[in-house]
């Protein structure tokens, strides 16, 4: 694991952990050998061949439906006397046992689930902290947290639930490989029953790192599901399409084709392909903890941790129609990471995040966010709100309308919480677990906070002060 840097601010807390979101690996134990000047240019050649031998896929945007409507409908507390004085937190919940996701969907009937690392989701029926939580479902049998990356990592609900009651996880199991699962809640009911998994996949894993584990519904009704590089130095994997590391992958759980315990949509970039590559949707990621979709838009944002410098958020518009390549291991955020290791010729240019921010002040790993609709904070309705695991630092982001392709964020929140998840509510308001707290918080108005009739600018500089000058595979995306 890196070392922090001198200049750090980590709370104490956070170290014993720090491992769960990917903190950086060291670079002489995850860059591989850099090449010289000879094989450099041998490298630029291969892949000068390889982008006109098999260029992209190339796919109409008027094949990809259009998003369905997704917005939502209308203890222990620590947060830091620095907090900005537009918002604070409140504590809403409390007493679990590592929480790392927090869901609070209208399709639940009032039940908001709390999944916890150890391998159990817990639930409960309105909110505040008096509320009574109880076990909806115990995996603890079959889900390995042995190390700090482990554990039960992803939760989602069908977009049927309150009709079919399944659900899906994704967990490490004793082997530490990575299963993702179909389970069923039966009417009546207290939980859905752990003897009613259906194994849909799994991916072996090389080391116990980089596991990723998010999963979520898109607003086309297919599975999506984030998968780390593997760890253990191994990042090439990431751009290879013969396995499913560094990647996000989208099935069809409401179909099955021959051999596979689920469907290939159609319009998945390498659907025809034999092999690992049908289920690929995106690549080139390094860790992709969280991700979300505008509820508004349908567009896809990635929070990926990065390496031993840089943490990025990637955007996909809805209308772009998979296939992209964000660029690890070759890029760390928009770094040259390792010129020897070429993009896969089935997507040859890198497309650049919206966002990064260096490791400072304790600043280390991207816990990725959401865009906010809600309606308490309406200064924030539309930006996209995205935290860092190890600062515990809340920040705000626009597009920068001078820019193309890069945004502007504004520091919302500075507090002393371990953030493993940016959620929402049923009202679309902003929740956030503190996995070393055990705590879950709401992002509420603070009492100095500006007139809510009013909307405060989000403006500033971006995080980065790099620009795309030189960067001959990477090309700024709307």
């Amino acid at each position: 694991m890196a070392q922090p840097h001198a200049t750090r601010r980590l709370h104490a807390p956070s170290l014993a952990l720090l491992g769960l979101l990917l903190l950086p690996m060291s670079l002489a134990a995850c860059r591989l050998p850099l090449g010289g000047t000879a094989g450099q240019t041998a490298a630029s050649a291969t892949r000068a061949a390889e982008r006109a031998a098999l260029p992209a896929p190339s796919r109409s945007p008027a094949t990809r439906p259009s998003p369905f409507a997704t917005a939502q409908p209308s203890v222990r507390s620590r947060p830091s006397a620095t907090a900005s004085p537009a918002v604070t937190l409140t504590l809403v919940a409390g007493g679990f046992e590592q929480p790392l996701l927090v869901l609070d969907p209208a399709l639940a009937d009032g039940r908001r689930f709390v999944v916890e690392k150890v391998g159990v989701i817990k639930t409960a029926v309105g909110s505040g902290p008096s509320a009574p939580w109880r076990t909806w479902l115990d995996l603890r049998d079959r889900a390995g947290d042995d190390a700090s990356e482990q554990g039960l990592l992803g939760l989602a609900l069908h977009p049927r639930f309150a009709a079919n009651g399944r659900l899906y996880v994704d967990y490490t199991d004793e082997d530490g490989d990575t299963v993702v699962s179909e389970l069923r809640a039966r009417p009546g009911a207290s939980g859905p029953s752990p003897d009613s998994e259906r194994v849909l996949l799994r991916i072996a894993q090389p080391a116990s790192n980089h596991n990723g584990g998010h999963l979520a519904f898109g607003p086309d009704g297919f599975l999506y599901i984030a998968s780390g590089d593997g760890g253990g130095g191994g990042s090439e994997r990431a751009q290879q399409l013969d396995n499913h590391l560094g990647k996000i992958l989208r099935i069809d759980v409401d179909r099955r084709d021959a051999g596979r315990a689920y469907g290939i949509p159609t319009d998945n970039p390498w659907a025809t392909t034999s092999g690992p590559a049908a289920e690929i949707w995106a690549l080139g990621l390094r860790n992709p903890w969280r991700f979300s979709f505008d509820a508004a838009s349908g567009d896809l944002y990635i929070g990926d941790v990065g390496g031993g410098d840089w943490e990025e958020i990637d955007r996909e518009p809805w209308a772009a129609m998979g296939g992209r390549n964000y660029g690890w291991p070759r890029w760390e955020g928009r770094e040259t990471r390792d010129e020897a290791i070429g993009l896969t010729s089935r997507s040859p240019l890198a497309v650049p995040p919206i966002l990064v921010y260096p490791h400072d002040d304790g600043d280390c790993a991207v816990t990725g966010g959401l865009v906010y609709q809600g309606n308490a904070l309406p200064w924030l309705r539309g930006a996209y709100v995205f935290a860092d695991y190890c600062s515990g630092r809340l920040w705000a982001a626009r597009p920068d309308q001078g820019e193309r392709g890069h945004w502007l964020p504004q520091p919302l929140l500075d507090s002393d919480l371990s953030v493993s998840h940016v959620g929402q509510d049923a009202d679309g308001e902003l929740l956030l677990c503190d996995l070393t707290g055990g705590g879950i918080h709401r992002l509420i108005p603070s009492a100095a906070t500006h007139d809510r009739g009013s909307a405060p600018a989000l403006g500033g500089r971006p995080f980065d002060s790099l620009d795309l000058q030189g960067r001959e595979s990477m090309t700024p995306q709307p």
